[in-house]
C-alpha cells in the first residue's frame, strides 16, 4: 500500500459505541424517530507509524434497535466516511468481472459460500447482516447472512465493490449491494462509501444491524494525533436521515 493515505472502507465492534446524532429531512416517522441507531468500528493493528501507510484490518458495526411493535424502516443507503490517516487501494487485486465463474449477479440463487469459493481472487472483506421482514399481517421475522465483499474495480475517481448476501426464508434471495468508494476533502475525513441498499423481501424487509471486515490487503492506515475517525449516514425509505460518529485511539509507533 503505497501512500496514498485517503481512501478507505467500511465495519463491527457493538461494544465500542458513539453517541448518534439524529438529523432529518422533514419530519421524521413515529418508526423513525423511535429508531436508535449504534456505530463502531475498529483498527488491527492499532499501533501504527506516524507516516508510513501500514496495512491493517478495518471493522466496521452498526445496529438498529426497535421497540415493541415499531417497524424498522426500510433504509435505502448508507455512508460511512473515515478520516485522512486511512487509505484504501486494490490495485493489483483482481476483479469480479476478471475473475472465471465469479459474476454472483448473473447467478441470483448462490450461497454466500459458493460466491466466496468462486470469487476467492476478489474478494477483499466479509461479515454479516441481518434484517427484520415483517409481510402484511405477519408477526416480524428476523434473519440474517454471513456477507462476502468484492472487489468490483476502478473506474475514473471510484472504486466498487459489493457486498453480497443470501437470505434464508421467508426472503430466500439474495441480495448485492453496490459501494461506491471515493476521495473526499471534507473536514477531518478523506473518503466515502455510498451503499445503495435494494429492496428486500420486495420492500418488507429492513437492515437491523451490519458487521463487515475488510482485509489487510485493501486498507492501510497512518496514526500522527492518536485517533481515528469515522462517521456514518443511515438513510431510510421514508427520509429519515440520521448521522452518527465514532472515535478511535491509536498509538504512534516511533
Amino acid at each position: 500500500m503505497a501512500g496514498r493515505v485517503a481512501i478507505g472502507l467500511t465495519a463491527l465492534a457493538l461494544s465500542v459505541l458513539v453517541a448518534a446524532a439524529a438529523m432529518g429531512n422533514g419530519s421524521p416517522t413515529h418508526a423513525a424517530s423511535n429508531l436508535p441507531l449504534f456505530f463502531g468500528f475498529e483498527v488491527s493493528p492499532s499501533r501504527l507509524s506516524q507516516t508510513k501507510p501500514t496495512p491493517v484490518r478495518l471493522h466496521i458495526s452498526g445496529g438498529y434497535r426497535t421497540y415493541d411493535e415499531v417497524p424498522a424502516p426500510a433504509m435505502r443507503e448508507l455512508q460511512f466516511q473515515l478520516d485522512k490517516r486511512f487509505g484504501f487501494d486494490v490495485k493489483g487485486i483482481p476483479t469480479v468481472k476478471g475473475t472465471p465463474g465469479c459474476m454472483p449477479g448473473r447467478s441470483p440463487r448462490r450461497a454466500v459460500g459458493a460466491v466466496r469459493k468462486a470469487c476467492a481472487p476478489a474478494v477483499v472483506g466479509n461479515g454479516r447482516i441481518g434484517v427484520e421482514v415483517r409481510f402484511p399481517d405477519q408477526p416480524p421475522v428476523p434473519v440474517e447472512s454471513e456477507v462476502v465483499i468484492l472487489n468490483g474495480g476502478v473506474g475514473g475517481r471510484t472504486t466498487t465493490l459489493y457486498v453480497y448476501a443470501f437470505f434464508p426464508a421467508p426472503v430466500t434471495a439474495a441480495v448485492s449491494i453496490p459501494v461506491k468508494v471515493r476521495k473526499v476533502d471534507e473536514e477531518r475525513f478523506g473518503w466515502k462509501a455510498v451503499a445503495a441498499i435494494p429492496k428486500i423481501a420486495g420492500g418488507s424487509g429492513s437492515i437491523t444491524r451490519y458487521s463487515l471486515r475488510l482485509q489487510r490487503r485493501a486498507v492501510a492506515a497512518i496514526c500522527d494525533d492518536g485517533k481515528h475517525e469515522a462517521r456514518a449516514l443511515s438513510a431510510f425509505a421514508d427520509g429519515f436521515r440520521m448521522y452518527e460518529r465514532a472515535i478511535r485511539p491509536c498509538t504512534a509507533r516511533s
